[in-house]
């Protein structure tokens, strides 16, 4: 326990070092009659991702101290709020001081600082925007919705007789979806998981998602058991057990009919579209998951297994699992969907569940219900798909 204190008060030494570092490159860019508030801002203005990530370590080591508070044991993590520690570091204490002002105001030069400010704007954004496309890449393919079965599967990753291979499986499961649910499971995989490949793993998702994390030394990691056996089988086995992933549509189709984590998955909308208006789909996906609904689409729901290289009888029985598990269908129409055997596949096999089905109606950016049976095909079944 003392070791994680220890943790603590380091990491946050080395942000205090980091936030030194980042106002002195804003201090010549400060206007003439600067106070904390206006630093603070261009700290938030110019330094988006490193405030962000500053809140985040608080907020990861706040939960740590209500839990411990909850368990009625003493608070260890004493995280001051934002706003203090900022205005507490030597360097901003220093700017403050009535001396400091008067000698800055006594060298300031509006027309330098304006050139100034303008290139340091001009370089923060660029760099900026970099750390944005990074994760927006990261999260291309993830939902930002909490399906109803996430529950499910982040518990049955965390029963002890779950082994580690289901676990990677069901990792790469929870990690399609991007919440506080799905933040706060990896934290306390990261933070609790004795194997090293699942706790790295936990680690380098949060990394990607621009979350604050530190990669954690599996000798700090409490075993909870008191089990001999159990014990030596975490410590001597468990700990370094690895496993690759069989990403083949026959595999799914095994786990579809086999595990658990598979067969409690249902989703709002299945979207029927041609591989073409991949980015219309992505689109679409954005809008659905803001109103808190989450869709399946066989590149983002099933990445890991429906390659297109990889196409056979398991990706259409996969394909007709996942409509069975969909409560309605959405076709995305487009020129290039309706010469599509897999969308005209798809749709008749999904009329033939009885489920409602819409069209996709991009000039209004909504769905309309399916009154066009173009699509209608009673050998659909014989369809040659691939």
């Amino acid at each position: 326990m003392g070791a994680s204190k220890r943790i603590f008060e380091s990491e946050l030494i080395e942000r205090k070092i980091k936030f030194n570092k980042i106002i002195k490159k804003i201090i010549n860019i400060l206007p003439y009659d600067y106070n904390f508030e206006i630093i603070e801002n261009y700290i938030k203005k110019f330094y988006f991702f490193d405030y962000k990530e500053l809140c985040d370590f608080k907020e990861y080591y706040d939960k740590k101290n209500k839990f411990l508070i909850k368990i009625k044991k003493k608070s260890r993590y004493e995280m001051p709020e934002i706003s203090f520690l900022l205005k507490n570091l030597p360097i901003v204490k220093c700017l403050l001081k009535k001396e400091t002002k008067e000698k800055y105001q006594k060298n300031y030069c509006e027309s330098e600082s304006k050139k100034l400010y303008s290139q340091f704007e001009k370089e923060r954004e660029n760099k900026n925007k970099k750390r944005y496309e990074k994760l927006s890449k990261a999260q291309e393919l993830v939902q930002q919705v909490e399906p109803e079965f996430l529950d499910k599967l982040m518990g049955i990753y965390f029963r002890k007789n779950t082994s580690q291979e289901n676990r990677m499986y069901l990792f790469s499961e929870v990690e399609k979806y991007y919440c506080q649910k799905t933040v706060d499971f990896f934290r306390k995989v990261h933070d609790t998981e004795y194997n090293n490949q699942l706790r790295e793993r936990a680690f380098l998702r949060l990394q990607e998602w621009g979350h604050y994390i530190r990669l954690r030394k599996g000798k700090y990691i409490v075993i909870k058991t008191k089990n001999k056996k159990r014990r030596e089988f975490i410590k001597k086995i468990y700990k370094n057990q690895t496993t690759s992933l069989k990403c083949t549509p026959k595999e799914l189709e095994k786990r579809i009919e086999e595990s658990l984590d598979q067969r409690i998955k249902s989703y709002d909308y299945f979207i029927s579209h041609s591989s073409k208006n991949n980015n219309l789909v992505k689109e679409i996906k954005q809008i659905f998951n803001a109103d808190n609904k989450n869709i399946y689409c066989d590149w983002i729901s099933d990445n890991h297994y429906l390659k297109r290289t990889l196409i056979s009888e398991a990706t259409k029985i996969v394909i007709n699992k996942r409509m069975e598990q969909s409560k309605e269908l959405i076709f995305v129409d487009t020129p290039e969907a309706r010469k599509s055997l897999w969308v005209k596949y798809e749709l008749n096999y999904f009329y033939n569940l009885k489920k409602k089905m819409y069209v996709w109606n991009e000039n209004i950016k909504s769905t309309e219900p399916m009154e066009d049976f173009w699509y209608m095909d009673n050998d659909y079944k014989k369809l040659k798909l691939f």
